[in-house]
């Protein structure tokens, strides 16, 4: 398969895009995406959406049918607020709690723990290096903030308006984003596909067979279009 081209953006409050900001909800980022594709240049094209992107990536093919032609989403949300027991509840403060304490730190204690939920099965080179990105990555104010926002995405009821032809790809063993995530969003999806990628990894190391696999499965599912556009 020829090569496309293809344009992605750190979202706001991380990586090279603005820290200064104290929105991270839906809407705020939604608007990001549209304001980014408006300064492409983008057409009708292929949207990815992965991790915390899974939300937005969808909220944008609902609002822009005409845009989207196929939708490909990786590690998915499953669309609503969790719901969670007191048990649950203080759990997740207790998350919040070390990313105020230990995000900044340069020992890694704390954010190894997120570290072992996204790349369980990495080597200690590859954890070290996870380590430090998530650092330099965002502040701890920002990290709590779009963690919370994050919990409140709400979309679960307009799933069924996407049109586009999707792809669902999740790691059975994901600790970051469930399974039942994506086995809910692509049965509230008309004609949606699941791939179940044997992977314990939130995000996949390129040395995996799950890696692979994601890369066969989406280069599979995009040509047709490219098939298309020749035609």
């Amino acid at each position: 398969m020829r090569s496309r081209r293809s344009s992605g953006y750190d979202e706001r409050g991380f990586g090279m895009s603005d820290w200064d900001v104290d929105d991270f909800s839906i809407e705020a980022r939604l608007g990001d995406l549209e304001s980014v594709v408006e300064a492409v240049g983008l057409g009708r094209f292929a949207l990815l959406g992965m991790s915390g992107g899974s939300a937005v990536a969808p909220a944008y093919a609902i609002v822009h049918p005409d845009r989207v032609s196929r939708l490909v989403l990786y590690g998915t949300v499953c669309g609503r607020p969790p719901v969670r027991d007191a048990d649950g509840e203080a759990e997740e403060e207790t998350y919040r709690s070390m990313i105020r304490v230990g995000w900044a730190k340069e020992d890694p204690e704390f954010r190894r723990v997120f570290t072992t939920q996204f790349i369980p099965e990495a080597t200690e080179e590859q954890l070290r290096w996870f380590d430090d990105l998530q650092r330099m990555s965002t502040s701890p104010t920002n990290a709590v903030a779009s963690r919370i926002a994050r919990h409140r995405v709400d979309i679960a009821a307009n799933l069924p308006a996407i049109r586009a032809p999707t792809l669902v790809l999740q790691a059975t063993g994901d600790r970051s984003m469930a399974f039942a995530n994506a086995v809910e969003v692509s049965a509230a999806i008309l004609g949606a596909r699941l791939v179940a990628l044997d992977s314990r990894n939130h995000i996949l190391l390129a040395g995996e067979p799950a890696w692979a696999t994601v890369v066969d499965e989406v280069r599979a599912f995009l040509e047709p279009d490219r098939v298309a556009a020749a035609g």
